[in-house]
């Protein structure tokens, strides 16, 4: 599970240090992609296409069994570290997608300084700190080459490769994804 922080709550007077605009974008285009007219925290997206609450418990694990009933992804990804590289091999499959590298925190607290968590300290898990496109993937065997430092943005220790589709610059299902060292 990753933890995109959104900031749509900034004007609510406090903001989240781990939020970014690009995640918030991303959740919105879930939204679209599912016609739904509004977004909300916390949501649950389960491999791209199954939304939930994500703090309701029951709901959130019936999702991810919805989610995971057709077995495994259907493409294979192998990540490695080499020579300063995060080295990235996608498998063969139908379809077109995005492969995308995704630095992550693995944890963070942060202290909530107002609205209903005031006075509390949260800890996040497995905080995305970033999204880096890696490439288009068109079925066929691809490598793709990061270096490894840009893994190591904002505190990131770690980090999760996706191959996702997409259409009309929403995103879509989740057909691959690995996890670097620690995950």
């Amino acid at each position: 599970m990753l933890t995109l922080p959104v900031n749509y709550w900034d004007y609510l007077g406090w903001k989240d240090t781990l939020a970014d605009t690009l995640f918030t974008l991303r959740q919105k285009g879930y939204a679209k992609a599912r016609k739904a007219g509004q977004i909300y925290t916390p949501e649950m997206i389960v491999n791209g296409v199954v939304s939930c609450i994500g703090s309701a418990r029951d709901q959130a694990i019936r999702s991810i069994d919805q989610a995971t009933a057709g077995g495994s992804l259907p493409v294979i990804i192998q990540v490695k570290e080499e020579n300063g590289l995060v080295i990235v091999d996608v498998g063969e499959g139908d379809g077109e997608a995005e492969a995308w590298l995704l630095p992550v925190r693995r944890h963070s607290q942060v202290a909530i300084h107002r609205g209903e968590n005031a006075g509390r300290t949260e800890t996040y898990t497995n905080v995305v700190r970033g999204l880096y496109p890696l490439g288009r993937w068109s079925g066929s065997h691809i490598r793709f080459e990061m270096p490894l430092e840009a893994v190591e943005t904002q505190g990131a220790d770690t980090y999760v490769v996706l191959l996702q589709k997409a259409w009309d610059g929403k995103p879509g299902r989740i057909l691959g994804a690995a996890k670097g060292p620690g995950l």
